[in-house]
């Protein structure tokens, strides 16, 4: 019950659980569009009014009870005080200590461990999974969701064995994913469009590079029509201006791409050979073990020296570098970096898609510290991979292991150890992790 309600009202025993200063009085009052010197000069109500019929209602209330228990929170966080109400105060400057008593309760805190769950895998879980080493059954399992897989696989059996899909809801802003769909979108229409007619590649230099930062309109345009098609939802092709925090946006995005074609220059020569490239293949990894693996690379080029390079377009906080190839493989790693994985993935696909057996250069952008880092090579415990095949067998070897135990019936999924990557999971609310 509200204190408005109290107003006609006796009771016998009161508990006001709210007594803090700013909750009771409260902090709010009716907004309004008259100056307070308007109203103090006209003679309308003010703040200290309202205050004061706040007082009146909570000494109306407590007159005739018996029992009164005034509750209030001395913990302080944002901002709260902990500070209790100016009435508490009052009362106990106004009545003997006989008659108010004041009782301090403290609670220990608990730290709750979180809950290891795992599911032992019923042949309906295995008959899910075989589809993905089923050549004819046309379902692939893709690099993310195995870095999924590694990073929880919990997480993995809600998803992608009992097809569990969790809508995230309409939003009022652009969230990291629909800002990686623009980038990519923008970047794959800059290069396809150097390409000339009835050529598949074309070869980018220094100068191609600053005739597309230079041509801001055609940019401009560019970014407008992807933030069209991926955010506004208004359908491919369309130009229409932005407007807002919308524009504001475009703006962003066409000096993070200025910011990145100016990078690249560092790398150029090179030969740009397809962008959003799909490809799907069977990746043996054992013996009576081979993958469906699908996916989209985001860039290949070939380098001067003949080396092709693999080039994933990363908007967040992705590290190129790791200690060593395990911390692509340990579930529960917080130094686990699913760029990593994905690139080595997408690094073997293409070899298998092209039958190519040549040098390949992983490379993932970071787009947000282009700025101020340069475009660098990926490395492991501190050696530059310039040449995914000095590595390969290693992550060859890991990734079979992994996959083993994803295909093995006596192997449940368990939840990751690490409440870290539980921050931006979907599933948090069925396996009670809330972090």
């Amino acid at each position: 019950m509200g204190v408005l309600e109290t107003r006609a009202l006796d009771f016998d025993t009161i508990i006001m659980p709210s007594m803090n200063e700013r909750v009771f009085p409260s902090r709010h009052f009716a907004p309004t569009f008259i100056p307070n010197n308007l109203r103090r000069a006209y003679g309308m109500a003010t703040i200290e009014f309202q205050e004061s019929i706040f007082a009146y209602y909570f000494y109306r209330l407590i007159a005739r009870a018996k029992r009164v228990y005034l509750l209030y929170d001395t913990r302080t966080s944002g901002i709260k005080s902990g500070e209790m109400s100016r009435y508490l105060n009052q009362l106990l400057y106004l009545y003997p200590q006989e008659r108010v008593r004041r009782i301090v309760r403290s609670y220990k805190a608990i730290a709750v461990e979180p809950r290891n769950i795992s599911v032992n895998k019923s042949e309906a879980d295995m008959k899910a999974l075989s589809v993905y080493l089923d050549p004819a059954s046309g379902r692939y399992l893709s690099p993310s969701a195995i870095d999924k897989y590694v990073k929880c696989p919990l997480e993995f059996f809600l998803e992608y064995v009992k097809n569990y899909r969790v809508d995230n809801g309409m939003t009022d802003y652009m969230d990291e994913g629909t800002f990686g769909n623009v980038l990519h979108d923008v970047a794959q229409h800059l290069y396809q469009q150097c390409v000339h007619e009835g050529h598949e590649e074309v070869e980018i230099t220094a100068r191609t590079l600053d005739d597309m930062i230079k041509n801001t309109h055609h940019l401009e345009r560019e970014v407008t029509r992807a933030i069209n098609e991926h955010y506004l939802k208004r359908g491919v092709e369309c130009y229409d201006q932005l407007i807002g925090e919308d524009m504001i946006l475009g703006e962003m995005m066409v000096k993070i791409i200025k910011t990145m074609l100016e990078r690249e220059k560092d790398l150029a020569p090179f030969v740009f050979v397809a962008a959003e490239k799909s490809y799907a293949c069977r990746l043996k990894l054992a013996p009576g073990l081979e993958l469906n693996l699908k996916g989209k690379i985001d860039r290949v080029d070939r380098l001067t020296d003949g080396t092709v390079r693999v080039t994933d377009y990363k908007t967040g906080s992705d590290k190129i570098s790791i200690d060593n190839m395990d911390q692509m493989f340990e579930t529960g790693n917080e130094n686990h970096q699913k760029c990593f994985l994905q690139i080595f993935l997408y690094a073997n696909a293409y070899a298998l898609n092209q039958k190519y057996d040549g040098p390949i250069q992983p490379m993932v952008y970071q787009v947000g510290k282009l700025g101020n880092t340069p475009i660098s090579p990926m490395e492991i415990g501190k050696v530059k991979i310039n040449d995914i095949r000095d590595f390969n067998a290693e992550f060859m070897d890991g990734l079979t292991e992994r996959m083993k135990e994803l295909f093995d019936p006596n192997v449940p999924f368990r939840s990751t150890p690490d409440a870290h990557a539980c921050r931006y999971c979907k599933f948090t609310t069925i396996c009670d992790r809330e972090s």
